[in-house]
C-alpha cells in the first residue's frame, strides 16, 4: 500500500516537473520571439562588436540603414565601414566603452550610403563583454544625416551673406583675438 502511494506521488511529481519545464520552455520561446520581432522591425540598426573590433551580429535595421546585407557585415572589422576621418573617433568611443562597462556612450560617425555619399549615424554603445549571452559592445545607431546637413546649412548661413555667398563679419576673426595674437607674436 505504502509503495503504491509513493509510486503515485512520484508520478505526480514527474508530471508536475514536466509541466513546469514545458511552461518555462514556452516562456523562453515567447521571449525570443518578442526579441526577434522587436529587432526585426526596429528602425535603428544594432550591431555587436567583439573584443577585436569585429562585428559578430548585425540586425535587419543595420542592413536597411547601410544597404549592406547583415550577413556581409558579420565578420568584418567595424572600422572598415567608417569614413577614414572618423576612425580615430570610433577608436576613442570603443576605448571609453571598454573603460566604463556600466555606462553608455554616444558618438556620431559616417558610413558609406547605399546611394553614394556618406550617411551620418548617431551611435550609442554599451559594453556587454562580460555578459555571456552577448560578449561584445552593443551599438544602437540611427541615420541622422538630415539633421547634420541642416546644422551645416545653418552654420554656413550664419557666416555668409545670403545674396552673395561671401563671408560676413561672423566669419572673420574677432578683433580681440587678432590683437591677442599679434601681441603674442610681437613678444
Amino acid at each position: 500500500m505504502l509503495g503504491g502511494v509513493v509510486f503515485v506521488l512520484a508520478i505526480r511529481a514527474i508530471g508536475r516537473f514536466s509541466l513546469d519545464r514545458e511552461e518555462a520552455e514556452l516562456a523562453q520561446r515567447r521571449g525570443e520571439e518578442r526579441f526577434r520581432a522587436l529587432v526585426q522591425d526596429s528602425a535603428d540598426g544594432i550591431t555587436i562588436i567583439d573584443r577585436y573590433g569585429v562585428m559578430s551580429y548585425a540586425s535587419p535595421g543595420a542592413e536597411r540603414i547601410s544597404g549592406v546585407p547583415a550577413a556581409d557585415l558579420v565578420g568584418d572589422p567595424a572600422r572598415d565601414h567608417l569614413h577614414p576621418d572618423d576612425r580615430a573617433r570610433f577608436d576613442s568611443w570603443v576605448q571609453a566603452l571598454m573603460l566604463d562597462p556600466d555606462g553608455s556612450h554616444t558618438t556620431e560617425l559616417r558610413i558609406p550610403g547605399p546611394a553614394g555619399g556618406w550617411l551620418w549615424l548617431e551611435a550609442t554603445g554599451r559594453n556587454l563583454m562580460d555578459n555571456p549571452a552577448v560578449g561584445g559592445i552593443v551599438s544602437n545607431f540611427r541615420d541622422v544625416t538630415a539633421r547634420r546637413e541642416e546644422q551645416d546649412r545653418a552654420a554656413y548661413a550664419a557666416r555668409h551673406d545670403g545674396l552673395t555667398g561671401l563671408a560676413n563679419r561672423a566669419a572673420l576673426p574677432s578683433p580681440v583675438a587678432s590683437r591677442a595674437g599679434s601681441a603674442a607674436t610681437s613678444s
